[in-house]
């Protein structure tokens, strides 16, 4: 019997044993240590050693306006413990607080709530500084022409008309994108909502759109286009292990940070797949909220025979809306077994599966119904069982639930395990 644990949040674990008769294929080996040296001391190295690079780093700030663009509460970035350190950088070379915004870079998604809000930049910052949610359907948004992605988007006011642009972000596999963070904190962290629609459908259905990939990926390079033309003057960029632990800290300019990033990102993260497993276990770890968890699917159903099965453990923090339930039941009775390839056709010719939900809606529902089909069964304390169903899966109560169900059906398996299938790049 061998024991394993899946990733819930920082704290909490999952732990189970393996029956008798499964045979793990590709284990994870690696301890889950935390880090030595603290996230504060990651950034100012980080900054340290990027300060030849940054354009900012004559001592002639004074005056000029300074925009700080982070990502928002579904992302782990540690921003509340970046900020003061790169803050601090900022006033040492003359800059004024009162020249400095700090721009939540939400895309389609929700604002957040001020204690959220709070939480993701620390109080202090939020009583001190100017703060902006950016909102995709806002009508101050600035028109940016961008013939290298052929299209024209609509950029937030405060982002276009600032001197000096920073980023903050994580690297971090993307069901799409290849990689989150870098440029996306810009195209569609910033951008209007017919752009994020033009640009996120037509391109997610390409055969390069894919997690750990970004040559050849439409999605990815559209994103690094439309973010050079906006303008990055730095990035920082936090690279994770596959515990959720920030490991590094990357900073520079766009292009290079985001780059040297990915490498990182690769060695930390990549999950060398020489053959499919009859057993996937995993947790949708870091994707914990609400339908966000969509993203954690991709890794598992990627690595599986098509005749194996999948046990999904999803730790989302809230339950899932009424009307993403109802759409995907509603798209499973409409279009039957051949629901994926429908869907498919739809975004394949740039439009949304529904015209009045947001984009990460979509998305949400590619993410679920548009891959391969592979038996999965899900554990999810805040999905109830008649959701479960409804979505597709199968209900079990307990992870050792799941895997006593399995047994029947694989008396011998070879088996995957993933503490945390979002932190996984297949190779």
């Amino acid at each position: 019997m061998t024991s394993y644990s899946l990733n819930s949040d920082q704290i909490e674990k999952i732990s189970f044993s393996l029956p008798a008769g499964w045979i793990p294929l590709h284990p994870i080996k690696e301890n889950n240590n935390k880090p030595s040296i603290a996230t504060a001391e990651m950034a100012s190295k980080a900054l340290e050693k990027a300060a030849g690079l940054i354009q900012f780093s004559n001592n002639q700030l004074m005056g000029n306006k300074i925009s700080i663009i982070v990502d928002d509460g579904t992302r782990p970035t540690p921003v509340k413990d970046i900020l003061p350190v790169l803050l601090k950088n900022l006033k040492q070379k003359n800059a004024t607080e009162d020249h400095i915004s700090i721009i939540i870079a939400a895309g389609s998604h929700a604002s957040m709530p001020d204690d959220a809000l709070k939480n993701k930049l620390g109080e202090d910052i939020v009583a001190h500084y100017k703060v902006i949610q950016h909102n995709a359907q806002q009508k101050d948004l600035v028109p940016l022409e961008v013939p290298e992605a052929g299209m024209t988007v609509k950029v937030n006011p405060a982002v276009i008309n600032a001197d000096i642009k920073i980023g903050i972000s994580s690297i971090l596999p993307h069901p799409f994108a290849g990689y989150g963070g870098g440029p996306k904190i810009l195209m569609p962290g910033v951008c209007d909502r017919d752009s994020l629609v033009k640009h996120h459908m037509i391109n997610a259905v390409h055969k390069r759109a894919r997690a750990g990939i970004t040559e050849g990926n439409p999605f990815q390079e559209l994103c690094m286009k439309i973010a050079e033309k906006i303008g990055l003057d730095f990035s920082i960029n936090c690279v994770y292990d596959k515990h959720g632990n920030i490991a590094d800290i990357v900073a520079g300019t766009l292009e290079n940070a985001f780059n040297e990033a990915v490498d990182i990102c690769l060695q930390k993260l990549g999950y060398r797949v020489k053959e499919k497993a009859d057993i996937t276990i995993c947790s949708t770890y870091p994707h914990t909220h609400g339908i966000q968890f969509c993203k954690g699917l991709g890794t598992p159903k990627t690595i599986t025979r098509e005749s194996g099965a999948i046990i999904l453990f999803a730790p989302v923090k809230n339950p899932l809306p009424d009307d993403f339930v109802n759409a995907v039941d509603f798209l499973r009775n409409k279009y039957g077994e051949n629901v994926a390839g429908s869907i498919r056709k739809i975004m394949s010719e740039g439009k949304m599966i529904f015209d009045d939900k947001s984009p990460e809606f979509n998305m949400a529902l590619y993410d679920l119904l548009g891959r391969p089909k592979v038996r999965t069964l899900l554990y999810a304390p805040m999905i109830p069982a008649e959701t479960a169903i409804k979505l597709g899966f199968e209900y079990m109560g307990t992870i050792d639930e799941g895997l006593f169900s399995l047994k029947k059906s694989y008396p011998k398996a070879t088996v995957a395990v993933l503490p945390a299938g979002g932190l996984i790049i297949p190779v």
